[in-house]
C-alpha cells in the first residue's frame, strides 16, 4: 500500500523535513539571551524545543532506510545502501570541511574577525575527527562543541553511525525485527540514565550515540509495526507540541536527558506515521510546495546555514542581547527573518549547483540510475 502511494507520500515526508530544518533554523538564529518578563521566557523555552528538528531528521532516516530492507539479508542491497549514503552526503560535507579547516580562516581574518579566524585554526588539528564523521565523539570527549562553522556536524557524526548499527544488524539478520529495535530504544535510555549518573553533561548527552539510537529505532517502528501507533500512542505522541508551554524546555534538565529525548522521539514518529501511512481518504496529488522544496534542499542548508547566521549577527547586532525590550523583540524578528531566508537562498544555490549535480553524477557512474524515489529518499 505504502508503494502505491510513493511521490505523494515522499513528498509529505519531505514537507516534514521543510519543518524539521525550519525548526533548526528557529533554534540556530535565536542568539538573544531570555529577559525578565513572561513572553521571553515562554519564548526560550520554544526556541530550546525547536533544537529537536534533528530528532525528527533521526525519525525519518530510521523510517526512511528500514523500510527499504529486503526481507532476506542481500549483499548487493548493503553495497547499494552505502553508495547511496556516500552519494547524498559525501560531496557536499567534504566541500564544507575542506573550507572550514584551509580558507575560513584566512578570509577571517582578512575581514577582521581575527577571534573566530584563531578559534578556527585552534581546531584545525581535529580535522581527522571530522573526516571520519566522529566529530560528536569530539564534541563528547572534550564536553563542549569546538568549531563553530562545524559544530553542526555532530549529527552527521551519529547518523552515519546509526548507519553502521543498521548494517550489522541487517548482516546478522535482525534488523526486521520489532524487538531490536525497541531493545536498542530502552538501551538508550539506560545509557543516558548511566551519563546523568557519571555526570556528564549536557553536550555529552547530546553527542552520545547509543543514547541517541532511540529516534531512528521510533522511525524504524514506524515501518515494520504501523499499527502499534494507535490513537492513544498518537495523542501521547502529538502532546510533545505542547511540552515548550508547559514546561520550561532546557537540555540541561533531568527530565530531558533521561526519558525526555524518547517522548521526543515518540513525537517525531507519530508525525511520520501520519504522513507516510496512507489514508483512505487521500489521493495520490502531488504538490510542490514551499515546505516540500525545504525538505529537499535542507541537507544543503543545514550545512550551510551557520556561515549566515555568523555574519549576519556580527556585522548587524550589538554583542549584549537581551530580550527585554520592544526593540529587543524588533531586532529578533528581523534578524530572523533575514537571517531565515538568507540561509534558505544560500541552501538552495548550494544543492542546485554542488549537492545535487554531485549526488546525479556519482549515482549514475556507480548505479546507472538517479530517478527512483528510493534513491533521493533512502
Amino acid at each position: 500500500m505504502l508503494k502505491n502511494h510513493a511521490n505523494f507520500h515522499f513528498e509529505k515526508l519531505d514537507q516534514l523535513r521543510g519543518v524539521a530544518i525550519l525548526a533548526v533554523l528557529l533554534h540556530h538564529l535565536t542568539i538573544f539571551s531570555p529577559g525578565a518578563g513572561l513572553a521571553s521566557r515562554l519564548y526560550q523555552s520554544f526556541s530550546e524545543f525547536s533544537s529537536h528538528g534533528v530528532d525528527l531528521f533521526f525519525v525519518l532516516s530510521g523510517f526512511l532506510l528500514v523500510r527499504t530492507l529486503p526481507e532476506v539479508p542481500e549483499s548487493d542491497w548493503l553495497i547499494s545502501f552505502w553508495i547511496r549514503r556516500a552519494a547524498k552526503i559525501l560531496p557536499l560535507y567534504a566541500l564544507v570541511l575542506a573550507t572550514v579547516t584551509t580558507i575560513a580562516p584566512t578570509v577571517l581574518s582578512f575581514a577582521g574577525f581575527a577571534i573566530k579566524s584563531a578559534t578556527l585554526l585552534n581546531g584545525s588539528s581535529d580535522w581527522p575527527w571530522h573526516a571520519l564523521f566522529a566529530t560528536n565523539w569530539l564534541f563528547f570527549r572534550e564536553g563542549s562543541f569546538t568549531n563553530p562553522l562545524l559544530n553542526v556536524a555532530w549529527s552527521l557524526g551519529v547518523e552515519v553511525q546509526f548507519y553502521l548499527v543498521l548494517s550489522l544488524a541487517f548482516v546478522a539478520g535482525f534488523a526486521r525485527s520489532p524487538r531490536f529495535w525497541l531493545g536498542l530504544a530502552l538501551a538508550a535510555v539506560v545509557g543516558r540514565c548511566i551519563g546523568v549518573a557519571l555526570e556528564w553533561n549536557w553536550v555529552c548527552l547530546l553527542n552520545f550515540t547509543p543514547g541517541r539510537l532511540d529516534a531512528f529505532a521510533a522511525g524504524a517502528l514506524v515501518a515494520l509495526r504501523p499499527n502499534w501507533f494507535s490513537r492513544p500512542v498518537r495523542i501521547l505522541g502529538a502532546a510533545i507540541l505542547c511540552a515548550p508551554l508547559l514546561l520550561v524546555w532546557s537540555r540541561e534538565s533531568l527530565w530531558l536527558q533521561t526519558v525526555g529525548y524518547s517522548w521526543v522521539a515518540l513525537g517525531a514518529a507519530v508525525a511520520v506515521h501520519t504522513a507516510a501511512i496512507p489514508k483512505s481518504t487521500e489521493r495520490g496529488k502531488r504538490r510542490h510546495d514551499g515546505l516540500t522544496l525545504l525538505g529537499r534542499i535542507s541537507y544543503s542548508i543545514y550545512l550551510s546555514h551557520i556561515v549566515v547566521r555568523s555574519l549576519v549577527r556580527d556585522v548587524f547586532l550589538p554583542p549584549a542581547r537581551t530580550l527585554d525590550h520592544a526593540s529587543d523583540w524588533a531586532r529578533l524578528v528581523a534578524y530572523i527573518t533575514a537571517g531565515g531566508c538568507l540561509a534558505v537562498i544560500l541552501g538552495w544555490l548550494v544543492w542546485r549547483w554542488i549537492e545535487k549535480p554531485a549526488q546525479k553524477f556519482l549515482l549514475n557512474r556507480t548505479q546507472g540510475s538517479e530517478s527512483s524515489p528510493e534513491n533521493r529518499y533512502s
